[in-house]
């Protein structure tokens, strides 16, 4: 038909070809980056001043999840024993705790309870840890709900655990005793932001 439509099968496998070139290599870059972030290195973005004035609130790191060989003074992201990290029901509940907080008037299911945070390790397994060795700053006022309180005393740190400081009066190993290897996620290996503060951050630098 002149000046018609006129179907013509070749432009549409060249559709096709053009679709496979594009979302192929689309779907491989991202099963490499989740692959990457939730197994090889992931970025964190520091949440609050516990590690200040080293690490402030807003700076992004890179986290190490590979060969994580926990020394003294090394900074690492971890789960605190309060936390359910491996639980994904706790995560579902904030999601729908919040709205439900809103509507009817409920106390939402406490944030806090699945979230990693930076501390920086105090001790490893062996090792005595005593008041000396953290921050003379006090100690942190507990969120709401949080169920360990403050019991400070001397410990050594058992076999496969750590002790962690903070600054700030943030929660540490002052409130909740050694953390278990199990619940390390990763080290931090650099601060990649703000650009004027890139900088690699290695074990022996104190806060």
């Amino acid at each position: 038909m002149r000046g018609g439509f006129r179907y013509n099968p070749y432009r549409r496998n060249r559709w096709r070809q053009l679709a496979a070139r594009t979302v192929r290599p689309l779907l491989l870059l991202l099963l490499g980056f989740t692959i990457t972030h939730f197994f090889v290195l992931r970025t964190y973005t520091v949440p609050d001043n516990a590690l200040s004035p080293q690490l402030q609130r807003g700076d992004v790191v890179l986290v190490s999840l590979v060969n994580q060989e926990v020394v003294s003074d090394q900074i690492i992201l971890l789960f605190p024993p309060y936390t359910e990290p491996h639980r994904i029901s706790s995560r579902l509940r904030v999601l729908l705790q919040r709205p439900a907080a809103s509507l009817f008037g409920r106390t939402p299911y406490p944030a806090y309870r699945h979230l990693p945070v930076l501390r920086r390790v105090a001790a490893v397994a062996g090792q005595h840890v005593a008041s000396r060795d953290f921050p003379d700053d006090g100690h942190a006022e507990p969120p709401s709900g949080f169920p360990l309180a403050p019991d400070w005393a001397g410990f050594t740190v058992p076999d496969d655990s750590v002790a962690v400081s903070s600054g700030g009066g943030y929660l540490d190993s002052r409130h909740y005793g050694p953390v278990d290897l199990e619940r390390v996620r990763g080290t931090v290996r650099w601060r990649i932001w703000p650009p004027d503060r890139i900088e690699r951050l290695t074990p022996g630098i104190a806060p």
